[in-house]
């Protein structure tokens, strides 16, 4: 071997001399030892490596008596035997776990064998158990007589074990029954949960009505909405419900949830209609004024049901019960803010009329004589090709301006009867065609789907709420 230069020469004079006796750091006068020789060694282990100083200090290397050896210092990946050595750690890591979980669950099934719950206080991990089992011992905590703060920490580590937040979903009775016995626990998991909104509407005819939606949910594989109601029927009178479902599964249950980053991963979404008598939300059902025929005087809402209506009313009415909003009869500002749409601008002027002049034929239609007030204004809108859109609302415009007294819609409502009032204020208001506007008017143009994704929003939430972090959009099925 030749020999080394002279200055790794040097450098080892410096290091040996710097040592001086740290390879017996015992040794002092007052027999402590000292941080000098501390400081020593840690100078000579940057300057020769670890294993170096651990053959200097290593007694057994000098044919001494074997004590403790020293901790080297642990740089990961200089070496292969590092890496090894982390490997190896890792292994042992998962190890420890598993019999860590593994001995939690003997524990935790000797309490349901002995049914003594004290022992379940030391049980940290749950993940060990089946699903069956761990609802066993909730409910075995729950028959005791006084719930103490081991057994609602117990609670809560069984309830927020791998899997539980579907068990939620499936024993929503028992998890309610765990918050009441004292458990910290949300008042509904990310897998189910109840949707409640109140909103009032000020319809262009003059009406003000209120959405009352509320419906429970449950997530699992599929999101099943449950809506809840008790129909009252008159006497005499038959609710067609099967028929009223059958409608609304026609129109509702066609969607899914879906990954737009994987569409393959869908999430359906069932709505189920339930007449339950205790329901608090009471719909009452009458006979038709002419039974078995449609008529003017049988205009349905979400607290009455009609048993002859339009096959799209009861998808309709549904809608107000999951908390959507009407989509017609409102002004543009009121549209833009329930649909997120711009307003159609509509045909526009196909006459030379101007919008003055029209709005004062209007003017003394409406003023005319009772009888044939309806008709005389239907005529005037049609001459003029009044419909939804931006001339419409200039000849309202108009009417405001020269009557300022009693606006177009207020004179509306004044002059003509009640039967008579929609189809009119509507020439004027701005509606969809969808599920919630007009998707039973005559005039409308074809359209994929009444439902829109916009009218299932909530739903998309409700998945985003428990798996965040995808772009979760509403599909056709």
């Amino acid at each position: 071997m030749a020999a080394g230069t002279g200055s790794e020469r040097h450098r080892a004079q410096d290091s040996q001399s710097e040592i001086g006796d740290a390879s017996r750091p015992d040794r002092r006068p007052d027999g402590q030892r000292g941080s000098q020789n501390t400081h020593a060694l840690l100078r000579l282990q940057r300057l020769t490596g670890n294993r170096a100083v651990a053959r200097l200090v290593d007694p057994a290397q000098r044919g001494e008596a074997t004590l403790p050896s020293a901790v080297q210092r642990f740089v990961p990946g200089t070496d292969g035997e590092d890496s090894r050595t982390v490997a190896a750690d890792q292994g042992a890591a998962a190890r420890a776990t598993r019999d860590r979980v593994a001995q939690d669950a003997n524990v935790a099934r000797r309490a349901l064998q002995t049914r003594d719950t004290d022992v379940l206080h030391v049980v940290q991990d749950f993940s060990g158990l089946t699903a069956a089992e761990r609802l066993a011992l909730i409910r075995l905590i729950h028959q005791n007589t006084w719930v103490g703060p081991n057994d609602e920490s117990a609670l809560e580590r069984i309830w927020r074990a791998p899997g539980m937040d579907e068990e939620a979903a499936r024993n929503q009775a028992l998890y309610a029954e765990s918050r009441e016995r004292g458990a910290d626990l949300p008042a509904s998991a990310t897998t189910f949960g109840r949707f409640t909104n109140r909103v009032a509407q000020n319809m262009t005819e003059g009406v003000t009505t209120v959405v009352e939606g509320r419906f429970d949910w449950t997530l699992t594989d599929r999101l099943r909405v449950q809506v809840g109601v008790h129909f009252v029927a008159d006497s005499g009178v038959t609710a067609p419900i099967a028929e009223w479902r059958g409608q609304i599964d026609s129109w509702w249950n066609q969607f899914s949830v879906i990954d737009g980053a994987a569409p393959t991963t869908a999430i359906p979404i069932d709505f189920n209609l339930v007449d339950n008598a205790s329901d608090p939300r009471t719909i009452r059902v009458h006979q038709n004024r002419r039974p078995g025929r449609i008529s003017p005087e049988d205009r349905a809402d979400a607290a009455n049901y009609y048993v002859t209506m339009n096959p799209a009313t009861a998808p309709h009415e549904f809608g107000h019960l999951i908390g959507l909003q009407d989509e017609y009869q409102r002004t543009h500002g009121d549209f833009r803010r329930v649909t997120g749409i711009t307003p159609t601008a509509g045909p526009g002027n196909t006459s030379a009329a101007v919008a003055a002049d029209v709005a004062t034929e209007l003017h003394n239609a409406l003023s005319g004589p009772a009888a044939q007030r309806a008709t005389t204004v239907q005529n005037v809108c049609n001459t003029y090709n009044i419909v939804e859109g931006n001339w419409a609302q200039e000849v309202m415009r108009a009417y405001d301006t020269a009557h300022p007294d009693r606006t177009l819609y207020q004179a509306i409502r004044h002059y003509l009867a009640v039967t008579d009032r929609f189809w009119i204020s509507q020439r004027f208001a701005y509606s969809t065609r969808s599920v919630m506007g007009l998707s039973n008017d005559p005039t409308a143009t074809s359209h994929s789907h009444p439902v829109e994704p916009r009218h299932l929003r909530e739903f998309a939430s409700i998945v985003r709420r428990r798996f965040p972090g995808r772009n979760w959009l509403v599909r056709h099925r």
